[in-house]
């Protein structure tokens, strides 16, 4: 069924409580939610976009025109379907996005009410969630350059090289396995460096695709500090640099690095040295007379920080605040951003020309 003639015949049954009485609902759906229409409107506007998943909705047989074999005549009027599966996705498609799109739609004639929200249940409760490590494995596969593809690369090159502080030490599908007994799992590693290459992921992808040429000046990545070399297609440049970044970590916090009990290595510790790195990386860019991003710049400025060891996890949470909280403590001690007179500003976005 053509995507707009679909949402013009159905409305989403959306769960809400009754006036009359608190314990009694009436509807299936789940109430719309805007960030996913946004995400999936953003998906429909790809170059490979789909939907192979059947759209599923409920039709009384009073707005069944004619049945045949093979074909299926239904009333058009705006209120002919309800969804029992599909709302987000449907909502996602507008008047720029809709036009000669097909859907596989699944439609049952009569559903009673509890057979619906059975059948809504079960699709939703029994779904997997797939492994995001997977997700970004499967990069491996595909042609066309990506952000994520040259991340996937980067973490697989850093895991296999003996002379890497990651060796074996990155899950690729999420999982310790025999050989790689890792303490970060591949989806961690990407989702932090991602983030130093270019602000959307996904739209790059999609514009590559397109056989658009990616400039070093994008308006909307060119403060990336890694924007640079993935346009220039030098993803051994990312890789040497954090390389180098986290041999100096593992040669200054050398025993907190290595240490089961130290959260440096594990991925709060990670996540906040890769926020610090975009940090040293735009001052490393900075330097006169030539930009420095060698271990032996990092190694300098890392050695700033040696005072706050030894790491524990009592001071530094396996949470959100403790990374948080890890990460600000490296910033004021190698930036000084607590001291006043004479301290050193953390150079921004727009300090990354070289």
């Amino acid at each position: 069924m053509k995507a707009t003639d679909l949402q013009f015949i159905a409305y989403a049954d959306t769960r809400r409580q009754s006036k009359r009485e608190i314990e009694s609902y009436s509807g299936i759906q789940r109430e719309l939610s805007t960030r996913r229409q946004t995400e999936i409107q953003q998906y429909i506007g790809t170059f490979d976009a789909a939907f192979p998943n059947s759209f599923i909705i409920q039709v009384k047989s009073s707005n069944v025109l004619t049945e045949q074999p093979g074909a299926l005549a239904l009333r058009r009027d705006e209120r002919t379907a309800s969804i029992i599966d599909g709302q987000h996705r449907l909502a996602g498609f507008n008047k720029l996005n809709s036009d000669n799109f097909d859907l596989i739609v699944a439609i049952f004639i009569d559903l009673p009410l509890e057979d619906q929200a059975m059948l809504f249940a079960t699709i939703n409760l029994k779904q997997t969630k797939v492994n995001p490590s997977l997700v970004y494995d499967l990069f491996d596969e595909t042609k066309a350059r990506s952000p994520q593809k040259t991340c996937h690369h980067i973490a697989k090159g850093l895991n296999t090289d003996k002379t890497s502080p990651f060796y074996h030490q990155i899950k690729p599908l999420g999982k310790r396995t025999e050989d790689y007994v890792g303490k970060l799992t591949q989806a961690t590693f990407v989702k932090r460096l991602l983030p130093l290459i270019c602000i959307d992921p996904d739209l790059v992808r999609d514009r590559v695709k397109r056989g658009e040429t990616l400039e070093v000046d994008d308006p909307g990545n060119k403060d990336c500090v890694f924007w640079r070399f993935f346009v220039e297609n030098k993803d051994w440049a990312i890789l040497r640099v954090v390389m180098n970044y986290f041999k100096a970590v593992a040669d200054v916090f050398g025993d907190d690095w290595t240490r089961p009990e130290s959260p440096l290595g594990r991925t709060i510790g990670f996540s906040a040295l890769m926020r610090l790195l975009d940090n040293l990386a735009r001052k490393g860019l900075a330097e006169k007379p030539e930009p420095r991003l060698d271990a032996e710049f990092f190694n300098a400025q890392l050695k700033k920080a040696v005072k706050l060891c030894p790491f524990t996890f009592d001071t530094y949470p396996a949470s959100g605040v403790g990374e948080t909280r890890l990460y600000k403590a490296f910033e004021s001690a190698i930036f000084d951003t607590n001291v006043s007179d004479g301290a050193m500003p953390i150079p921004n976005r727009s300090s990354t020309t070289s």
